[in-house]
């Protein structure tokens, strides 16, 4: 990918500001899982509470991918259109999988092998 310096710039600020924010959310999953490790290790485990604490980790793990979606938004809108085409080719080809429509469809992520 062949970028000018203000490109360089803009998505080096993008991705510093991700991966602060990412970083926050990923702390507090960790927390979360402490907890649920604390509860099930207890005599007896409060179950609603592992339900709450299971709900917090969903919602911040939503939290990231959401956060991750902006962030690819953001450097989307400072790439060439020739630029984006081999961003996200190479981004999706770099994740280890690939996308494939099913018969009815909606699309399977399928794991390659490497």
């Amino acid at each position: 990918l062949t970028l000018n310096e203000s490109q360089k710039e803009t998505i080096k600020n993008y991705i510093f500001t991700m991966r602060k924010n990412i970083s926050s959310l990923q702390d507090q999953v960790f927390d979360k899982r402490s907890e649920i490790y604390s509860e099930l290790k207890a005599e007896k485990c409060d179950k609603e509470k592992l339900n709450q604490l299971l709900n917090d980790i969903s919602n911040l793990q939503f939290q990231v991918q959401k956060n991750v979606v902006h962030h690819l938004l953001n450097i989307k809108e400072s790439l060439t259109p020739e630029q984006r085409i081999k961003f996200f080719t190479d981004l999706e080809k770099n994740s280890g999988c690939s996308m494939e429509k099913n018969g009815n469809g909606s699309c399977n992520m399928i794991k390659e092998n490497k």
